[in-house]
């Protein structure tokens, strides 16, 4: 393997149906996710998208997020995430320079695409998932529309999957181009650290404070088609809240960044919500 759609296949077969993401207190299984994202496929092929056209992704966490990194391995289109904090004019340029034929955002976040929109040439589709404003596809009227699925095949495994910009603090943002292989291999070396040797890793349930706008967040969510656990997906972070679902959820796994462990210690009480 190292193309990640193959993975995808593997996962079902491997692990059944289970509960792979908790958001906001419900559970998608994996058998929702994936008929979603082969929906999304189908509809995308619809509208006249093909291998290899960029997808920009405008929105917080949510499970709509993974269905579109989920459709895109299949598909072969390429994903682009970027923070719900860009500016439209940062978005502009994002856009323009990757040449991206789709977006996918939100009501809230929606405008500043709309914004801009005459000056992204390429940009042919924006797709609200919560709704839709003039000029806009609503996303859940297009999926129950798509009648059939796209099931999706192996492709490469050095065929692009995603760009990912950087933070541009000494010019302009750069689009890092990644491979299904270096998502692949970054799982594989992912899992070995996460899930012991002989350890079953489906008992290893996952928090997700981290935003899939970043490579970390995408690199370890990637990780959890091998290790057939639950992730609970946080919207953004939030210190209390994140101590809240540890407990609740019994979890294991924590990817993190220093500056939130340290704001997570600072709730009085903290060590008392991590029994698992």
């Amino acid at each position: 393997m190292g193309h990640l759609y193959p993975l995808i296949v593997e996962n079902e077969r491997k692990f059944g149906e289970y509960a792979a993401l908790n958001y906001e207190g419900r559970n998608f299984t994996n058998t929702e996710l994936n008929s979603e994202s082969r929906r999304l496929a189908a509809a995308l092929s619809n509208m006249a998208i093909v291998h290899g056209d960029r997808v920009l992704i405008h929105l917080p966490n949510c499970p709509e997020v993974w269905v579109t990194y989920l459709a895109s391995c299949r598909f072969g289109t390429v994903v682009i995430p970027t923070m719900a904090v860009l500016t439209a004019e940062e978005l502009k340029y994002l856009l323009t320079d990757s040449g991206a034929k789709v977006v996918l955002t939100n009501l809230e976040l929606a405008p500043k695409i709309l914004s801009i929109r005459d000056q992204c040439t390429e940009l042919a589709h924006i797709l609200v998932v919560d709704g839709a404003l003039e000029g806009t596809t609503d996303y859940r009227q297009l999926l129950a529309a798509t009648a059939e699925e796209f099931e999706g095949t192996a492709g490469d495994p050095e065929d692009l999957a995603a760009l990912i910009y950087t933070s541009g603090t000494t010019g302009k943002p750069k689009g890092v181009m990644l491979t299904h292989k270096n998502f692949y291999t970054q799982a594989q070396i992912s899992y070995d650290l996460y899930v012991a040797k002989g350890e079953d890793g489906r008992l290893n349930t996952m928090l997700m404070p981290l935003p899939l706008s970043h490579i970390y967040g995408l690199y370890v969510t990637v990780t959890t088609l091998l290790m057939g656990n639950t992730m609970v997906m946080m919207r953004r972070f939030e210190p209390q809240q994140a101590l809240e679902l540890i407990k609740e959820n019994q979890v294991r796994i924590v990817p993190s960044v220093p500056t939130m462990l340290i704001n997570m210690l600072a709730v009085p009480d903290a060590p008392s919500y991590c029994g698992s």
